[in-house]
């Protein structure tokens, strides 16, 4: 995931998994720690769910699919 710095004046600062916009830097990088966004995260091919294991992927599978 690439995360950009931009001035508070043109864009702000935007979460590439979520799409979450901060106006600092700062605090995207707090989201970035306190979330649970990965790009190796497992998500479901059906309704595009996260999971954090291949394991909660396949319960995810079985139970809602």
């Amino acid at each position: 995931m690439d995360i950009k710095q931009e001035s508070a004046e043109t864009l702000r600062n935007k979460c590439p998994a979520c799409y979450r916009q901060y106006n600092k830097f700062e605090h995207l990088l707090e989201h970035m720690k306190s979330s649970y966004h990965s790009v190796h995260e497992p998500t479901c091919g059906i309704c595009k769910k996260h999971c954090r294991s291949y394991e909660s992927l396949r319960e995810h599978l079985i139970g809602n699919h």
